[in-house]
């Protein structure tokens, strides 16, 4: 079967449960069905991050889901903190967005993050196969250690928020105003 006709069966077999919106309430029933760790996508919002602690999540994924449930919906990255902040270290936190390079991954190691997801390897393994994907973890891996590398960092497990601006600060920089 074709890609094209593959993603025509899949939205006609999800589209209707696509169109359902997931409530916090659902989260029990699901976590008792699943029987493992639940981990929930798309937290933008401290107070989402605070619901799904509350609704029995085991971790979660600070994600916009690359823009596309909502345009113009916060980066990932400046929004990182505060989830973070508002889960208290109750649960873990990964982080899916806007990594696209090494600097990226210790940003979100910095404030907070457990991991960080990627996207890259999808092409790579697309244009280059099992080799391609190496070649994107190692240049990845190599844009990490020569990070570390530029902060005076022995380890990831070295850094913290002083490391990288402050969502605050990202903000006020957006904005053009300091004062």
């Amino acid at each position: 079967m074709r890609y094209g006709a593959r993603l025509a069966a899949a939205n006609e077999a999800l589209g209707p449960r696509l169109k359902q919106a997931a409530l916090w309430s659902d989260m029990a029933w699901l976590k008792e069905r699943w029987g493992g760790p639940l981990v929930v996508k798309g937290i933008a919002t401290p107070a989402d991050a605070r619901r799904a602690v509350d609704s029995g999540a085991d971790a979660l994924v600070v994600s916009n889901h690359g823009g596309l449930a909502l345009d113009g919906a916060p980066a990932t990255l400046p929004v990182l903190q505060s989830i973070v902040d508002a889960v208290a270290g109750g649960i873990e936190v990964y982080l899916d967005g806007g990594v696209r390079q090494g600097s990226d991954v210790l940003r979100a190691l910095a404030l907070g993050a457990r991991a960080v997801m990627i996207g890259p390897e999808l092409l790579s393994l697309a244009v280059g196969g099992v080799a391609g994907v190496e070649h994107v973890l190692e240049m990845l891996r190599h844009q990490v250690d020569i990070a570390l590398a530029m902060v005076g960092a022995q380890s990831t497990r070295d850094l913290d928020a002083s490391f990288v601006r402050a969502p605050r600060e990202w903000a006020i920089a957006a904005s053009g105003s300091y004062s």
